[in-house]
C-alpha cells in the first residue's frame, strides 16, 4: 500500500535550495523586525526626550 499523502518533489528545486531560501527569508525578516524596532524605539525616545526638553523650557528655573 502505497502512502497517498506523500507527494513527490520536483526535481528542479531539491530540499537544499529550499532550506536555504527558508533561512534567508527568515534572516531577512528578523533583520528587518530589529531595524525596525530600534528606529520605532529611538523615534520615541526623540518624542520623549524633546517634550521634556520643552518642559524645561516652559518652567521657570
Amino acid at each position: 500500500m502505497e502512502a497517498y499523502w506523500i507527494r513527490p518533489r520536483p526535481a528542479s528545486f531539491p530540499d537544499r535550495y529550499r532550506v536555504k531560501w527558508q533561512a534567508l527569508a527568515l534572516s531577512l525578516k528578523s533583520a528587518l523586525c530589529i531595524f525596525f524596532g530600534r528606529f520605532l524605539r529611538l523615534l520615541i525616545e526623540a518624542k520623549t526626550v524633546r517634550k521634556e526638553v520643552e518642559k524645561q523650557k516652559d518652567s521657570p528655573q
